[in-house]
């Protein structure tokens, strides 16, 4: 595990649930003021759109843009997910003096001399649980 990918997963998280937020909005804002059919949902307007196509062409296609870019998000988001998944399952798997040491180093990004002063262990032991680590 890199501290760096795992901050730079978060901080992506972190930019597609904005995203994936703006795009529900987007797209209900669209129908609901567009259409004019309040409250109702991506595919509620569907069936809305082909009971009168021509009312609504243009503005089911600016939806359907907005809904193919929030999925593809939503995409992003279970993947990042997924990753955030499986470091707490590694996690899980580790006993208490790997946590310690996953904590220290990975999450408040101390040096591994700074690990081992604050765990009260050799760098050498550090080193060698930051191995078994990323091993897992």
């Amino acid at each position: 595990m890199n501290y760096n990918l795992i901050r730079k997963q978060k901080e992506d998280q972190e930019l597609y649930e904005k995203t994936y937020q703006v795009l529900s909005k987007r797209i209900q804002f669209k129908i609901d003021e567009r259409l004019g059919i309040k409250g109702s949902s991506m595919e509620e307007v569907k069936v809305e759109c082909k009971k009168s196509p021509d009312q609504f062409t243009k503005v089911l296609a600016d939806l359907e843009d907005l809904d193919k870019d929030r999925t593809l998000i939503k995409k992003e988001l279970d993947i990042i997910s997924d990753y955030f998944e499986e470091i707490d399952r590694s996690i899980a798997r580790m006993n208490s003096k790997e946590k310690k040491v996953f904590k220290a180093i990975y999450l408040h990004g101390l040096s591994k001399s700074d690990a081992a002063s604050q765990l009260d262990c050799s760098e050498k032991t550090i080193q060698r649980l930051i191995k078994k680590i990323e091993e897992n």
